[in-house]
């Protein structure tokens, strides 16, 4: 016999020779450990696109309510009303995260500093996304709508930009809530 058959063949008796108890031990270890682990990164897997989702789900909510009060109060004809609306929401917002209102020349309005001035934005990402009007799940647009062009007829597409930044931990349900409600209430009161 070559050596490495006798290698092969001494590797094989040393299986026959463990008790029956050892390998179904050993089979049993082998099965719970794989099938575990298999599902724990399947179900991580699916989790975090699920919360992906639900993150995404929630910043539409959150700037479709924020876009709806701009152009409730926008159309009412009350616009000095809109920086009040802005800075009221971001109170509310202020659990969740950050609420950052751009307009078409690249410029942040009513930003939380300074509410009186527009500030030119150095973010070349968000540069970028006003330029080639592509959106993702915190930059939302604010369409420039045909009830828009009556004050605002300079025959942009886009009138601005909401960019939400959320933190980590924070009470969703609540921060909606509130939200909401300021965004109904703006929308009742124009």
């Amino acid at each position: 016999m070559t050596e490495p058959q006798a290698t092969q063949h001494s590797f094989l008796q040393r299986i026959r020779r463990t008790p029956l108890g050892i390998k179904i031990l050993l089979l049993i270890l082998f099965c719970l450990t794989f099938g575990f682990g298999g599902y724990v990164i399947y179900s991580l897997k699916s989790e975090t696109v699920a919360l992906l989702k639900q993150h995404r789900q929630r910043s539409h909510l959150f700037s479709q309510t924020l876009i709806s009060g701009i152009r409730n109060i926008m159309l009412s004809g009350r616009a000095p009303y809109v920086r009040a609306f802005i800075t009221e929401a971001r109170e509310e917002f202020d659990e969740v995260g950050e609420i950052h209102l751009f307009n078409n020349k690249a410029e942040e309005i009513y930003p939380p500093k300074n509410p009186h001035i527009s500030i030119p934005i150095k973010d070349e990402y968000i540069i970028k996304s006003l330029n080639q009007k592509t959106y993702s799940d915190n930059i939302h647009p604010l369409k420039n709508e045909q009830s828009c062009q009556a004050c605002h007829a300079d025959g942009a597409e886009i009138r601005g930009t909401i960019k939400l930044d959320f933190t980590q931990d924070t009470d969703w349900e609540k921060a909606l809530v509130e939200v909401v409600n300021s965004a109904f209430q703006a929308i009742m009161l124009s």
